[in-house]
Protein backbone atom coordinates (compact mmCIF):
# COMPACT_ATOMS: atom_id res chain seq x y z
CA UNK A 1 0.00 0.00 0.00
CA UNK A 2 1.31 3.47 -1.30
CA UNK A 3 1.63 6.31 1.75
CA UNK A 4 -0.94 8.99 1.87
CA UNK A 5 0.14 12.13 4.03
CA UNK A 6 -1.91 15.42 4.12
CA UNK A 7 -1.02 18.34 6.37
CA UNK A 8 -3.23 21.14 6.46
CA UNK A 9 -1.53 24.30 7.15
CA UNK A 10 -4.75 26.30 8.55
CA UNK A 11 -4.78 25.01 11.13
CA UNK A 12 -6.78 27.74 13.11
CA UNK A 13 -7.81 27.75 16.94
CA UNK A 14 -11.13 27.35 18.29
CA UNK A 15 -11.51 30.92 19.31
CA UNK A 16 -10.22 32.27 15.26
CA UNK A 17 -12.64 30.45 13.62
CA UNK A 18 -15.77 31.05 15.51
CA UNK A 19 -14.63 35.10 15.26
CA UNK A 20 -14.27 34.25 11.84
CA UNK A 21 -18.10 32.91 11.87
CA UNK A 22 -19.43 35.47 13.72
CA UNK A 23 -18.42 38.20 11.20
CA UNK A 24 -20.44 36.27 8.77
CA UNK A 25 -22.92 36.06 10.44
CA UNK A 26 -23.24 39.70 11.52
CA UNK A 27 -23.44 40.41 8.12
CA UNK A 28 -26.14 38.25 7.35
CA UNK A 29 -28.12 38.97 10.16
CA UNK A 30 -27.34 43.09 8.58
CA UNK A 31 -28.86 42.46 5.40
CA UNK A 32 -31.81 40.32 7.05
CA UNK A 33 -32.08 43.54 9.15
CA UNK A 34 -32.02 45.91 6.24
CA UNK A 35 -34.74 44.28 3.73
CA UNK A 36 -36.91 43.75 6.66
CA UNK A 37 -36.52 47.52 8.07
CA UNK A 38 -37.30 48.57 4.27
CA UNK A 39 -40.92 46.70 4.19
CA UNK A 40 -41.30 46.52 7.76
CA UNK A 41 -41.05 48.08 11.23
CA UNK A 42 -37.87 48.18 13.05
CA UNK A 43 -39.27 45.91 15.98
CA UNK A 44 -39.78 43.11 13.44
CA UNK A 45 -35.97 43.95 11.90
CA UNK A 46 -34.69 43.70 14.85
CA UNK A 47 -36.52 40.64 16.09
CA UNK A 48 -36.39 38.54 12.74
CA UNK A 49 -32.38 39.53 12.77
CA UNK A 50 -31.61 38.90 15.70
CA UNK A 51 -33.49 35.27 15.40
CA UNK A 52 -31.43 34.75 12.05
CA UNK A 53 -28.01 35.46 13.79
CA UNK A 54 -28.80 33.32 16.96
CA UNK A 55 -29.65 30.32 14.31
CA UNK A 56 -26.21 31.15 12.47
CA UNK A 57 -24.76 31.26 15.08
CA UNK A 58 -25.59 28.15 17.16
CA UNK A 59 -25.65 26.39 13.49
CA UNK A 60 -21.21 27.90 12.91
CA UNK A 61 -20.85 26.68 16.45
CA UNK A 62 -21.20 23.23 15.85
CA UNK A 63 -19.28 23.26 12.58
CA UNK A 64 -16.42 25.13 14.01
CA UNK A 65 -16.05 22.16 16.26
CA UNK A 66 -13.59 20.18 14.93
CA UNK A 67 -10.54 20.51 12.83
CA UNK A 68 -8.31 17.92 11.13
CA UNK A 69 -4.88 19.29 11.11
CA UNK A 70 -3.11 16.07 9.89
CA UNK A 71 -4.35 12.68 7.89
CA UNK A 72 -1.12 9.59 7.64
CA UNK A 73 -1.82 6.34 6.24
CA UNK A 74 0.82 4.20 6.17
CA UNK A 75 1.34 0.35 5.84
CA UNK A 76 -2.35 0.27 6.53
CA UNK A 77 -2.11 2.66 9.69
CA UNK A 78 -4.06 5.77 10.26
CA UNK A 79 -3.07 8.31 12.20
CA UNK A 80 -5.32 11.76 12.56
CA UNK A 81 -4.64 14.81 14.38
CA UNK A 82 -7.43 17.01 14.93
CA UNK A 83 -8.60 19.33 17.65
CA UNK A 84 -11.73 19.13 19.47
CA UNK A 85 -12.63 22.44 20.08
CA UNK A 86 -9.82 23.56 21.02
CA UNK A 87 -7.88 20.09 22.39
CA UNK A 88 -5.97 18.52 20.24
CA UNK A 89 -6.89 14.87 19.92
CA UNK A 90 -5.37 11.55 17.98
CA UNK A 91 -7.36 9.05 16.37
CA UNK A 92 -5.22 6.25 15.14
CA UNK A 93 -5.60 2.52 14.15
CA UNK A 94 -6.02 0.11 11.23
CA UNK A 95 -7.44 1.35 7.99
CA UNK A 96 -10.24 -1.60 8.01
CA UNK A 97 -11.56 0.08 11.31
CA UNK A 98 -11.78 3.08 9.51
CA UNK A 99 -14.99 4.42 7.13
CA UNK A 100 -14.55 7.89 5.57
CA UNK A 101 -17.73 9.29 3.49
CA UNK A 102 -18.23 12.97 2.05
CA UNK A 103 -21.83 13.93 3.37
CA UNK A 104 -24.37 16.47 2.29
CA UNK A 105 -26.49 18.65 4.02
CA UNK A 106 -29.96 21.03 2.94
CA UNK A 107 -30.56 23.82 5.11
CA UNK A 108 -30.45 27.16 3.92
CA UNK A 109 -27.78 26.17 1.38
CA UNK A 110 -25.62 23.08 0.72
CA UNK A 111 -23.18 21.98 2.82
CA UNK A 112 -20.48 19.49 2.23
CA UNK A 113 -18.14 17.64 5.53
CA UNK A 114 -16.22 14.80 5.75
CA UNK A 115 -17.59 12.05 7.88
CA UNK A 116 -15.27 9.90 9.73
CA UNK A 117 -16.04 6.73 11.47
CA UNK A 118 -14.21 4.47 13.81
CA UNK A 119 -15.30 1.05 14.30
CA UNK A 120 -18.91 2.46 13.03
CA UNK A 121 -18.89 5.07 15.20
CA UNK A 122 -19.07 8.65 13.91
CA UNK A 123 -15.47 10.43 15.81
CA UNK A 124 -15.23 13.81 13.24
CA UNK A 125 -17.49 15.56 11.09
CA UNK A 126 -14.92 17.75 9.37
CA UNK A 127 -17.09 21.24 7.39
CA UNK A 128 -15.94 23.32 4.28
CA UNK A 129 -13.57 25.60 6.08
CA UNK A 130 -9.70 27.12 4.93
CA UNK A 131 -8.41 24.28 2.87
CA UNK A 132 -11.15 21.94 3.44
CA UNK A 133 -13.18 22.07 0.68
CA UNK A 134 -14.87 19.32 -1.29
CA UNK A 135 -12.00 18.49 -3.48
CA UNK A 136 -10.03 17.86 -0.62
CA UNK A 137 -12.63 15.55 0.43
CA UNK A 138 -12.59 13.82 -2.37
CA UNK A 139 -8.77 13.03 -1.98
CA UNK A 140 -9.20 11.49 1.57
CA UNK A 141 -11.82 9.54 0.70
CA UNK A 142 -9.54 8.11 -2.24
CA UNK A 143 -6.91 7.51 0.47
CA UNK A 144 -9.11 5.72 2.04
CA UNK A 145 -10.51 3.62 -1.08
Amino acid sequence: MGEFIFNFSDDLSSKKRNANSLKINFGISLLFFVFILSISDWEYAVGISFFVFLVQFLKSSRWNKYFISHIELKNNQVLIRYKDKNEEKVLSGNKSEFKVTKQIAFNKTRTAYLAIYKNNYLYIKQFEMGEWNENTFNKVISAFS
